[in-house]
């Protein structure tokens, strides 16, 4: 599995009808897991981002049709990267 990290915000559409947020979410995590990934966490910050996900996708293929499925929902713009602990990063630079 590999780890991605997403920045969200609702789309001026979703901010009409905020109460449905926790819809929106329960939709993603149904759209992850039917891509045979996983939901680690959601995280609400501060700043020009609503939100931060932590995710896992078994390959980058997974995350493509992921990222094209919430996309399609039209109620959140997003910004995913792929994500390594940072030890295998500094492995990387000896």
């Amino acid at each position: 599995m590999f780890t991605y990290v997403g920045l969200f915000r609702l789309t001026p559409v979703a901010r009409e009808q905020i109460e449905k947020t926790p819809e929106y979410f329960e939709k993603i995590h149904e759209i992850v897991e039917a891509e045979g990934g996983t939901v680690e966490r959601f995280l609400a910050i501060m700043g020009p981002w609503e939100y931060f996900g932590i995710f896992e996708y078994p390959d980058l293929e997974a995350a493509f049709r992921v990222l094209g499925k919430i996309a399609k929902l039209e109620v959140f713009e997003t910004e995913t990267f792929p994500a390594e602990d940072v030890k295998l990063f500094w492995k990387a630079l000896v």
